[in-house]
């Protein structure tokens, strides 16, 4: 289990200037904390995932690239990990599993806000 609550990530991601309201699309100037949201995403991530690699990918994690305001992250394991027990472990801390999502043996998950309307994370 994490040591943060789903607030408590909601607020450091909004902190950093995170967050758009599902179904808008908006494109925002490179912001510097973006980084710094990924490094904390991906601290609570590697809590509970611990032989999976995180990396942040997408329009965010180019430098000068503006970008809709969502960390696009990739999770994949370091070897033969089995993923169900590791999302239900994500379910837990907030983490919204939308399955497939489309394409064959992909697990995208989602982080929103408490009330599901902004859209902070996709994890792939």
């Amino acid at each position: 289990m994490s040591l943060y609550s789903k607030k408590e990530i909601e607020k450091k991601l909004k902190s950093c200037a995170l967050g758009l309201a599902r179904g808008n699309v908006a494109l925002a100037e490179l912001f510097p904390l973006w980084s710094v949201a990924f490094d904390c995403l991906a601290a609570i991530l590697r809590q509970l995932l611990p032989h999976f690699r995180i990396v942040h990918a997408g329009s965010t994690a180019v430098a000068g690239c503006w970008a809709k305001p969502i960390l696009d992250i990739i999770i994949w394991p370091d070897s033969g990990s089995i993923f169900q027990e590791e999302r239900e472990r994500l379910v837990e801390t907030g983490i919204t599993a939308k399955g497939e999502y489309g394409i064959p043996g992909r697990s995208f998950l989602n982080f929103y806000d408490a009330e599901g309307i902004l859209d902070y994370a996709h994890n792939v």
